[in-house]
């Protein structure tokens, strides 16, 4: 296929000779990473004090294999031209996957996330600079080119200007299917681009509406910030927390395609879960309801002071004594627990004093004993012509020094365990205990809930101030995240991001999330300023407006919702200039057969979602359509494209072909802000079709769309 493009025999030539390169380079790559292997498998065999070297050279040369192999398919994606002030014009050629020349060291290939890379991104023909190591680079931008690339052949050549790029974006964006997540490396737009390079050092909250892209700028944000700061930042501390295992599943792939392994993916509770161990109750109670009151500051700073006060509770009112002998007078306890070993948790103050106290109380005995000798040899001085006498002073002091020895053994057991045990589920009980005699009429509502729940089991609401509570009480192994990625986080509250903080102080994050898509009702965050108490101030923000997923279509009737509902949005969705079919709005009697006849007709989709708005409703519905339409587990290890059905709350964050409400009727969805978080949701699934059935009449937050 010819290229229209005047430069396209020059481009040609280069891209051949690039594909070239590459290969020379692969195979010395793949020659270097058997080289490492052979000094791997000699390193486990005879020198295992050398083995964690030869394991990071070996996987160092894998890695690298890997990315020259990736970069076969598609070497690069643009070409800039610059011209440094007082030096030569260079032409760039920029990838996803760098391209260095072992021999030399010289990069032939810029990789997307160096410095250079962002003339890209943020810049137009014309004065442009870009910050290096050393400093800012000015110049001029003289050329800004892009290529179409598919399996290692070059397609097409658009030149810089905003009607190409929007032409080459259109190209890109109307090509999506909603399989899989998958990068954006090549149309990274530059309010995208200044999240992706913020800096490590400050924490980031992103603002971003349906479609705007934000989890996969998170993605794009850890592979940058594991390639910029290499000497700090390594893919095993840094964490993905994501909704649940569906949502994982769907944004797996991104990450290898860029090159990055390691990087450890869960959800929440998962991570409490497994890092507290049995310290965290199975959390299989259902919701309370008061999930909100406990996933507040205002809560967690109860709970604080709380155990604090526990903590001077428990401590004996006269310290501890081995008979006459005072082994830590009631001050001088507190001076032990409450100050000086203040910052570790109460489980290992207890095993400081345990020793401390089994020294004393061994040093005590000791005294004591001594003492009992010598009032018994001078007792018995005064029996000395009476034998029975003195026998039974030596036999009574066997008796004593023998009581004394097994009030010894016991003593320290027997005095600590006055002072309680620190289950968490324990004293969280003992918590809300206290909190029913509250003043605030909420919070003994909810510990009247609490506290009439039987069994050794908690809620998921539960799990950050259990978590609080270990990490005041017990030894847990240290966390070593430094950089944490959490997704969909409006529907995280306070407290969560609170002990998150706790477990990991010297962390920074990337929060994203889209008020406008909170749908845990009773649950979530009710604006990002709630996290600002959390980072005492130390975060920053960015908002994202463009929606680059939807059609312009699907998005206005997206936008009804929020014109109609009955509380003000933060910001308006805006859609990139990409047309489609107009959404269909159609009356239906019998709901289920007139899905499965448009499933029919969009049988050549690779996915598509058939929308409820309740669990309930799903599982109802399921069973009424084709065998072949599924029913989506959020909670499922593997995510599968096709036909699914789904409630509106469990497609939060996923995307797909075409998209069928199952029924917008008036009776389905109210007029309350709740209602309308669901519906748009639910109406921004979509990349290309969307239908909206109703039964009954359609429910007014779409009103003017029938």
């Amino acid at each position: 296929m010819s290229i229209a493009h005047p430069d396209a025999a020059l481009e040609k030539r280069h891209f051949e000779e690039a594909l070239g390169v590459i290969a020379q380079e692969l195979e010395g790559a793949r020659e270097r990473k058997s080289d490492a292997y052979t000094a791997l498998e000699l390193a486990r065999r005879m020198d295992p004090d050398n083995l964690p070297v030869r394991e990071m050279q070996f996987a160092l040369a894998e890695q690298n294999e890997r990315s020259l192999h990736l970069a076969e398919k598609k070497p690069y994606f643009t070409r800039v031209d610059f011209r440094e002030e007082n030096a030569d014009l260079k032409s760039y050629y920029i990838g996803k996957n760098g391209v260095v020349r072992a021999k030399t060291l010289e990069p032939y290939i810029i990789d997307w996330r160096a410095p250079v890379a962002n003339l890209y991104y943020s810049g137009q023909i014309g004065p442009m600079e870009y910050t290096a190591p050393e400093g800012v680079v000015r110049g001029e931008m003289t050329l800004k080119r892009q290529f179409g690339v598919d399996d290692g052949q070059l397609k097409t050549i658009f030149d810089s200007g905003i009607a190409a790029q929007d032409e080459y974006l259109q190209s890109v964006l109307g090509a999506v299917t909603g399989e899989r997540l998958t990068e954006i490396v090549t149309t990274i737009q530059a309010e995208q681009n200044a999240i992706i390079r913020h800096p490590l050092k400050r924490s980031l909250v992103v603002q971003g509406v349906a479609g705007s892209g934000k989890t996969s700028i998170a993605l794009h944000r850890i592979a940058f910030l594991l390639y910029t700061y290499q000497d700090r930042l390594f893919a095993e501390n840094t964490l993905i927390l994501a909704p649940n295992p569906m949502f994982l599943q769907y944004i797996a792939p991104v990450l290898p395609d860029l090159g990055v392994e390691r990087v450890r993916q869960t959800t929440f509770t998962a991570l409490l879960q497994a890092h507290l161990g049995k310290g965290m109750p199975p959390l299989k109670r259902p919701a309370t309801g008061f999930a909100r009151i406990k996933g507040s500051m205002e809560t967690v700073q109860l709970l604080d002071k709380w155990l604090d006060d526990y903590e001077t509770r428990i401590l004996p009112e006269n310290g501890f004594s081995f008979g006459p002998i005072v082994l830590y007078s009631a001050e001088e306890l507190k001076q032990f627990i409450l100050v000086d070993e203040k910052p570790f948790p109460m489980e290992r103050r207890i095993a400081e004093l345990k020793k401390h106290l089994s020294s004393r109380v061994k040093s005590a005995e000791a005294k004591i004993c001594q003492w009992y000798r010598m009032e018994t040899q001078k007792r018995a001085a005064k029996f000395k012509n009476e034998p029975e006498k003195v026998k039974k002073l030596y036999d009574q002091l066997d008796e004593r020094i023998q009581a004394a020895n097994e009030k010894a053994k016991t003593y320290v057991k027997d005095a600590l365990k006055e002072m309680g045990d620190f289950s968490p589920l324990r004293l969280y009980r003992l918590f809300w205990e206290d909190m029913e005699k509250s003043e605030d009429e909420e919070l003994r509502a909810c510990a009247k809930q609490e506290l009439a729940a039987k069994g050794k089991t908690a809620a998921v609401e539960d799990a950050a101030l259990l978590a609080l509570i270990a990490f005041r009480t017990a030894e847990l192994p240290r966390m070593t995240f430094r950089h944490i990625v959490v997704d969909e986080a409006q529907d995280m509250r306070p407290a969560d991001f609170y002990i998150l903080r706790r477990l990991n102080p010297a962390a920074t994050f990337t929060i994203v999330g889209d008020m406008m898509q909170g749908v845990s009702q009773d649950s979530g965050l009710e604006s990002w300023d709630e996290l600002r108490e959390v980072f005492l101030g130390d975060i920053d923000r960015n908002d994202l407006v463009t929606s680059y997923r939807s059609t312009v279509e699907i998005i206005e009737l997206a936008k009804r919702v929020w014109q109609n509902a009955p509380v003000p949005v933060e910001a308006e969705i805006q859609p990139v200039l990409r047309h489609g079919d107009a959404p269909l709005i159609e009356h239906t009697k019998n709901a289920a057969a007139r899905i499965a006849q448009q499933l029919e007709e969009w049988k050549h989709l690779p996915s598509v979602a058939v929308i409820t708005r309740t669990e309930k409703e799903a599982d109802a519905l399921v069973k009424k359509l084709p065998d072949y339409v599924r029913r989506m587990d959020i909670q499922g290890e593997e995510y599968h494209a096709g036909v699914v059905v789904g409630s509106a709350a469990s497609v939060k964050g996923l995307e797909f072909d075409g998209v069928i409400l199952a029924d917008a009727s008036a009776n389905v969805y109210s007029e309350t802000m709740a209602d309308a978080k669901l519906l748009y949701v639910a109406l921004t699934r979509a990349l290309h079709r969307m239908c909206v059935f109703h039964t009954g009449e359609i429910t007014s937050l779409l009103k003017e769309c029938r």
